[in-house]
């Protein structure tokens, strides 16, 4: 139990460093193209609520998963007026169903299908950065 309980800490932390990496690289990539502006104020948040998500999993904290869940929704909202092209598109669809089975999975206690839904969130929201901006 002891040995699980370590192996589930150290893999936590690893996805959270992971996930650090990936969303500074995103974030930092995003600023590099062009200033400041409300899309990139918007994704920001985004972003910013993704990573409350990973430490509300790294914590064990279920019951913050949601309300970070509810804001990533309503950014998402917000910019897809400024997105409004295919790879979004397709991309959105599988980020919204993964938020979707995110915040179920998070009401439901579910720690394995909690982890799972955002590892699908977090594959949708690094697909669409990759391919809306190539480098």
């Amino acid at each position: 139990l002891v040995a699980a309980a370590l192996v589930g800490v150290l893999v936590g932390a690893g996805a959270l460093r992971l996930g650090e990496v990936v969303l500074q690289a995103a974030v930092e990539s995003d600023a590099q193209r062009r200033g400041p502006g409300i899309k990139d104020q918007l994704m920001q948040r985004k972003a910013d609520a993704l990573q409350d998500v990973l430490d509300a999993l790294v914590r064990d904290r279920l019951d913050r998963v949601g309300p970070a869940a509810d804001r990533m929704a309503a950014y998402t909202e917000a910019i897809e007026g400024y997105l409004a092209t295919d790879v979004y598109r397709r991309y959105g669809a599988d980020y919204r169903s993964a938020l979707v089975e995110l915040r179920e999975a998070a009401g439901r206690d579910d720690r394995e299908a909690t982890r799972a839904a955002f590892g699908r969130l977090e594959h949708a929201c690094l697909e669409c950065h990759f391919l809306l901006e190539p480098r």
